[in-house]
């Protein structure tokens, strides 16, 4: 089997020929393996982000690539990233204004320390409140998409974030505390926020299928039952998670929906979304995200992505702490819709190795749990 026809096979609740393995990264561990600068992976032309991630997949042969929404392509033609010693600026060609690059991603104005980067909030990397499918495509936001697409060709299962809507609708205000009071005392001023851009995420599916997209990943960060009652998700942040996941399977996508946070009270809502795949963090505020309650609750109508601790596992742990992780989700999945993989951005501080006796234990073990 292909990467893409063993992810495919579980999603449909077939047998694979192997366990699929699926891997979940940022800049900083795509910097490690491809040594690009994350400035130029984040605030570059396309070309950097499309290298450095297919450098990761074929360094770890595992069966898909997650593709990250990308700024805008006349951001990038329009400024140029400068190193100045340890210093990295995004500079603007014509005005000459320059941010520095910061650990954190964060770009801060020269001189004034402003720390508003000129592309918008890092959930939107740049994107309008509403974009159409068609603006979607001709703004760049999804090269790194078309450009994946285009080199790996159709052996590996390429996918691309859509969603996030509750904390791309949080940035909308000036505070994160700002934001959580408006939702809670006065939701009439917050959910039109939310309802226009999640409008806006369904014509980035549209875009997405139309690219030739194989899925699509769409997350929530700060709707967990520990931000949020469990009534304000089913009244507000439900009815946006499913018309998401419905336009998925209406563009003959399939879905992945990655909730961080406690999801244990909101289990009965979260069954009714039309997913393919849930993927949780192991853990929520301390909290540990049981993959054995998760396979007894929805392993009879999705298939699970899995959540391997990416910190305490495969960055702190040793291969036979990663072996034994691997045994541990693979006993809660004996019909084998299961997909390997790790539950949080892997770290920078990981070793490689790690990763590659991560796909091998996987195999290893696979069947034999």
């Amino acid at each position: 089997m292909t990467g893409k026809e063993r992810i495919i096979s579980v999603l449909e609740g077939k047998e694979p020929d192997t366990i699929p393995f699926a891997l979940f990264y940022g800049p900083r561990y795509l910097n490690k393996i491809s040594g690009i600068h994350p400035a130029y992976l984040l605030y570059g032309p396309p070309e950097y982000s499309i290298k450095a991630h297919i450098q990761v997949h074929k360094r770890h042969n595992d069966d898909w690539i997650l593709a990250p929404t990308h700024i805008p392509r006349e951001y990038s033609e329009n400024n140029v990233i400068k190193f100045e010693g340890e210093k990295v600026f995004v500079e603007n060609k014509e005005k000459g204004e320059r941010w520095e690059f910061k650990e954190d991603w964060r770009l801060v104005k020269e001189k004034d320390y402003t720390s508003t980067p000129p592309t918008g909030g890092s959930r939107t990397m740049g994107a309008k409140r509403y974009m159409s499918c068609d603006e979607w495509i001709e703004s760049g936001h999804l090269d790194v998409l078309k450009g994946v697409k285009d080199k790996v060709g159709d052996d590996t299962f390429i996918a691309f974030y859509a969603g996030n809507v509750f904390a791309a609708a949080i940035e909308g205000f000036e505070s994160v505390e700002k934001a959580f009071i408006t939702f809670a005392e006065s939701p009439e001023k917050f959910v039109p926020l939310l309802e226009e851009i999640a409008s806006s995420q369904c014509e980035k599916i549209k875009a997405g299928a139309k690219i030739g997209a194989d899925g699509v990943w769409i997350s929530e960060m700060y709707a967990g039952s520990d931000m949020i009652s469990p009534s304000a998700y089913e009244k507000y942040v439900f009815p946006i998670h499913r018309k998401l996941t419905e336009e998925a399977k209406k563009q003959g996508l399939f879905s992945f929906f990655y909730f961080m946070g406690d999801p244990f009270p909101l289990f009965p809502k979260i069954k009714e979304l039309p997913v393919d795949c849930l993927s949780f963090d192991s853990k929520a505020k301390g909290k540990i995200i049981d993959i054995g309650k998760i396979a007894e609750y929805f392993s009879d109508k999705f298939c699970i992505r899995g959540n391997i601790d990416a910190v305490y596992v495969l960055q702190k742990g040793d291969k036979e702490e990663i072996r034994n992780a691997v045994r541990e989700q693979l006993k809660n999945f004996p019909k084998k819709r299961y997909i390997l993989g790790n539950d949080s951005p892997i770290t920078p501080e990981t070793e490689p190795e790690k990763i590659d006796f991560l796909r091998e234990a996987g195999r290893e073990l696979w069947g034999k749990v």
